[in-house]
């Protein structure tokens, strides 16, 4: 007589489900769920394990993947998290280096400019927005900066590049900033 284990996810919101004996479910999860007395059982749970410390690693997603599943993808050398939309990539912490790291780049991305000491992150507009104090900000504030700006003088208040553009002035104000 086969014994049928009840499966109950860590998020209890998500209804369990049943495991048969004697068998191995490979469609509820991207592992291999083995019932009570399947053939091979100890193969499937070892190679569970490897699926798992690997992250999934593989040039596609994994199937009848979980929400908070990781996946490495060995094509774009990306971690990704399964959310209830679908995969999203992880941004890199931090890379320094004179110059940009290779792309390809996503928005969110950070680099550390070591020739400018500027902490920079990719946007979704395709370029390296920095942080800068700018004069008379306290410490810690500062515009974040695309490159492009909008009046004759830059968002410091001194001249310098110029050009249509856009940009953000995150903690305080400063009057001597062209809008």
């Amino acid at each position: 007589m086969a014994i049928n284990y009840v499966m109950n996810w860590t998020d209890s919101s998500k209804p369990s489900f049943i495991l048969n004996g004697g068998t191995i479910d490979n469609t509820t999860t991207s592992l291999s769920l083995t019932g009570k007395g399947a053939i091979n059982w100890g193969e499937r749970i070892q190679e569970n394990l490897l699926h798992v410390m690997e992250n999934f690693a593989s040039p596609s997603a994994p199937t009848y993947a979980t929400v908070g599943q990781t996946w490495y993808n060995t094509s774009s050398t990306r971690l990704s998290v399964n959310s209830p939309t679908g995969w999203k990539e992880l941004s890199f912490s931090r890379i320094d280096a004179a110059v940009a790291p290779p792309g390809p780049h996503y928005p969110g991305d950070q680099w550390y400019d070591t020739s400018n000491n500027l902490l920079k992150v990719y946007t979704n507009d395709g370029t390296w927005a920095y942080f800068m104090d700018g004069p008379g900000s306290p410490a810690g504030a500062g515009t974040v900066f695309n490159g492009s700006y909008t009046g004759s003088t830059n968002p410091t208040g001194s001249s310098g590049p110029s050009g249509s553009g856009t940009y953000v002035v995150s903690g305080y104000w400063d009057s001597t900033y062209s809008v």
